[in-house]
C-alpha cells in the first residue's frame, strides 16, 4: 500500500512544495505574458487615441462646420421663403388697399365732376334759356321796330305817291 506508505508522503510533500513553489511561477510568466500583451494593446490603443486625437479636432471642426453651414443654409432657407410669403402677402394687401383707394378716389372725382357738370350744365341751359328769352324779347322788339318802320315807309311812300298822282294829274 502506497496511499499509506512514508513514500507516498514524501512525494506528496515534494508534490505539494513543488505545486506551491512552481506554481506562482507559472502563474507570474502567465501573468507577465498577458501583461506583455496588455502593454501592446494598451500602445496601440494610445497609439489610436493619439492619432484620433490628432485628426479629430480637424475631422470634428469639419464635420461641425458642414453640420453648421447645413443648418445655416436651411435655416436661411426656411427664413426666405418665410420673408418671401410674407412679402407677397404684405404687396397683395397693398396692392389691394390701393386698387380700393383708386377705386374710391376715381368715384369720388366722377361723382364730383359729374355734379360739377350736371351743375353747368343746369347753369348753361339757365343761361342760354335767359339769352333766348332776351333774344327773343329783342327780336319781337326789332319786329315790332321794322313793322312801325315799315308802315311809316309804306305810309310815307304812299303819300309820296298820292303826292305824285296828285301833282302829275
Amino acid at each position: 500500500m502506497y496511499f499509506g506508505s512514508v513514500k507516498f508522503f514524501k512525494h506528496l510533500i515534494v508534490t505539494v512544495l513543488i505545486v506551491v513553489f512552481l506554481a506562482p511561477t507559472v502563474s507570474a510568466i502567465i501573468s507577465g505574458i498577458k501583461c506583455t500583451e496588455n502593454s501592446k494593446k494598451i500602445e496601440k490603443m494610445e497609439e489610436t487615441i493619439n492619432t484620433f486625437d490628432e485628426t479629430f479636432p480637424d475631422k470634428l471642426s469639419s464635420e461641425v462646420h458642414k453640420e453648421i453651414v447645413d443648418s445655416v443654409n436651411t435655416e436661411k432657407t426656411a427664413f426666405q421663403n418665410e420673408i418671401e410669403n410674407y412679402v407677397l402677402v404684405q404687396v397683395t394687401d397693398l396692392n389691394q388697399q390701393i386698387d380700393l383707394s383708386m377705386t374710391q378716389k376715381i368715384n369720388g372725382l366722377d361723382n364730383s365732376t359729374s355734379s360739377r357738370l350736371s351743375k353747368l350744365q343746369t347753369d348753361l341751359n339757365s343761361n342760354i334759356a335767359n339769352k333766348t328769352s332776351d333774344l327773343n324779347s329783342q327780336i319781337k322788339n326789332l319786329d315790332s321796330s321794322i313793322s312801325a318802320r315799315l308802315e311809316a315807309l309804306q305810309k310815307r311812300l304812299d303819300e309820296y305817291e298820292n303826292s305824285q298822282e296828285t301833282s302829275g294829274t
